[in-house]
């Protein structure tokens, strides 16, 4: 994975497989 700059802020950026093994969808919060 890797850690990105969003505007002001840092994101982690999800492989598109985790995100689906996940059932992760935009807005979705986690921990």
């Amino acid at each position: 994975m890797q850690v990105a700059k969003w505007g002001n802020s840092l994101a982690v950026r999800l492989p598109a497989v985790v995100v689906e093994a996940l059932e992760l969808k935009e807005g979705d919060e986690i921990e």
